[in-house]
């Protein structure tokens, strides 16, 4: 890398830097070769600073785009009524979903149990203002019970591309139907079984057949249900680092 180049990615501050360096760089060659060294590790730390903020700004992209792929397959599925609709967010992760649909519904309690995610999704609602009415994130572990979100039901429970970590999806799909109201409905989309691992420790790193999902949907007594794959996007980078198809399932209490 010229000269040109490194003082184009440094900056003007760091122009200057190098300009002093340079100016007070001795004649004697021992100190010159010392001054070299500085200069490259100086350039080298800064490379890497380039390249981790590149990555940062990379990774932040494709997580709102692939949250986007999923909310657009939610209201899809369901008409939310943005005078009328609310929402569980089940297992919200730092809120993207929620933020997706909240223009679409009246109301929205997220719930997770990390309680690092929480705090930051509480932060970015209280920055932008948001009333607890009508967006509220809850640090928990639900178990469906009816002391539980201050007893409240949902129209539309949403899980965005969670159940793969959770042990056990039947218990877990139970809990859910708990907190729908009558003919309420549960969104969940998730991974199609694949011969491909998910790329993380997780329970289930295959995905779920079309016929695992149904067994444990008919086992929490939801009906009229439905699947639908989702559509492959190629300006959609997978977050997960491979190929998986999605599944979108709708099915009603």
């Amino acid at each position: 890398m010229d000269d040109a180049h490194v003082r184009q990615r440094l900056g003007v501050a760091g122009t200057a830097r190098i300009d002093v360096e340079a100016r007070r760089a001795p004649t004697d060659g021992l100190e010159r070769s010392k001054c070299r060294t500085r200069w490259q590790e100086a350039a080298a730390e800064w490379r890497l600073r380039f390249k981790l903020v590149r990555y940062a700004c990379s990774h932040v992209w494709m997580a709102h785009s692939h949250e986007n792929h999923i909310v657009a397959a939610f209201l899809d599925a369901y008409p939310f009524d943005d005078e009328a609709t609310t929402v569980l967010d089940f297992a919200c992760g730092k809120g993207l979903t929620s933020r997706g649909l909240a223009p679409h519904c009246k109301r929205i309690v997220a719930v997770d149990k990390n309680p690092d995610s929480v705090k930051f999704f509480a932060e970015q609602i209280q920055n932008q203002g948001i009333p607890s009415e009508e967006m509220n994130v809850v640090c928990t572990e639900l178990q469906g019970l009816p002391t539980e979100l201050d007893g409240e039901k949902f129209d539309v429970v949403v899980c965005s591309a969670a159940y793969h970590h959770l042990e056990s999806i039947s218990d877990t799909t139970r809990t859910l139907a708990f907190f729908l109201k009558p003919h309420g409905h549960l969104l969940v989309v998730d991974f199609l079984t694949t011969t491909d691992p998910i790329p993380e420790d997780v329970p289930h790193k295959f995905g779920f057949s079309e016929k695992d999902i149904r067994t444990v949907l008919d086992a929490a007594g939801l009906l009229d249900f439905g699947q639908e794959r989702l559509k492959s996007n190629s300006q959609l980078p997978d977050p997960l680092g491979a190929e998986h198809t999605q599944l979108a399932t709708i099915c009603q209490q």
